[in-house]
């Protein structure tokens, strides 16, 4: 499948990722990313980098990595934390990617509880977008 046939959205403020989903071919399944936001683009200007009008308001940690200040505002370079697909029939397979390198790590229970919203949510636009979901 071609890397533009992407969908985009944010889910914030309730949750801090931005996903990406697409129908895939054939229909019986939604192909899922999402991305941690990490901080907002304050963040990058404080550190010298030209204000640039249509960045987004919020950045990711940038792959590979090494250090959280790392960051960058375009998901194409940014550090999936997740992908995986969701079928018709409400079984999904999911990698959570943030966890290849090192263990998940949260600084408190909403952290956490964030991680359950953003599974419900990417089933919440799965049932959307399936032309015939059964969950």
């Amino acid at each position: 499948m071609p890397e533009d046939d992407w969908t985009e959205r944010t889910l914030l403020p309730d949750v801090g990722y931005v996903v990406r989903y697409r129908l895939h071919t054939g229909g019986s399944s939604v192909d899922v990313e999402a991305y941690q936001i990490v901080g907002e683009y304050s963040d990058m200007e404080a550190r010298g980098r030209p204000v640039d009008p249509q960045a987004r308001p919020y950045v990711f940690l940038r792959k590979g990595a090494t250090v959280s200040s790392d960051v960058v505002d375009v998901v194409a370079d940014a550090d999936r934390w997740l992908h995986g697909n969701i079928k018709w029939d409400g079984c999904s397979n999911l990698h959570i990617d943030a966890q290849d390198e090192s263990m998940l790590h949260f600084c408190n229970p909403r952290d956490a509880a964030d991680v359950g919203k953003l599974l419900a949510a990417l089933y919440d636009i799965a049932r959307e977008i399936l032309p015939n979901p059964d969950f």
